[in-house]
C-alpha cells in the first residue's frame, strides 16, 4: 500500500459535501469517479463518489 497523501482543496470540498470532516482523512487513491480516503486515527478506508455532492455534476 502506498503512503497516503494530503488532500487538495477540491478534495476537501468533496469530502465536506459528503458530511465528513476533511481534516480527519488522507488520500489513498483518486480515480476519475471516486476518491479512496483513509481515516488518520482509525486507518479505515472509505470510497467517496466525487459527483454525489451535486456541485461537480
Amino acid at each position: 500500500m502506498k503512503q497516503p497523501k494530503r488532500l487538495t482543496r477540491e478534495q476537501k470540498v468533496i469530502l465536506s459535501a459528503q458530511g465528513l470532516v476533511a481534516d480527519n482523512y488522507m488520500l489513498e487513491k483518486e480515480t476519475e469517479f471516486y476518491l479512496v480516503v483513509v481515516h488518520k486515527s482509525t486507518g479505515k478506508s472509505r470510497r467517496i463518489d466525487k459527483y454525489a455532492g451535486g456541485k461537480y455534476r
